[in-house]
């Protein structure tokens, strides 16, 4: 799948929404002031990118030579 089809860039999005409610219940726990919504939601998909980024270097770097 293309990396800007609007799928992959739509799923970031509501999967980083989804970590936003992660990232506020975290600060909250760590008693630090929680982030509005937007931020919170950008931050989960700033975090979903890189761990997927990690992934994928992982991944290419372990895989066997051809």
């Amino acid at each position: 799948m293309n990396q800007t089809s609007p799928v992959s860039t739509g799923a970031a999005a509501i999967t980083g929404a989804m970590l936003g409610g992660c990232i506020v219940w975290a600060c909250q726990a760590m008693k630090l002031p929680a982030p509005p919504a937007e931020v919170a939601g950008t931050l989960g998909a700033i975090l979903l990118t890189g761990a997927h980024t990690v992934s994928n270097w992982l991944s290419n770097r372990n895989a066997p030579k051809q």
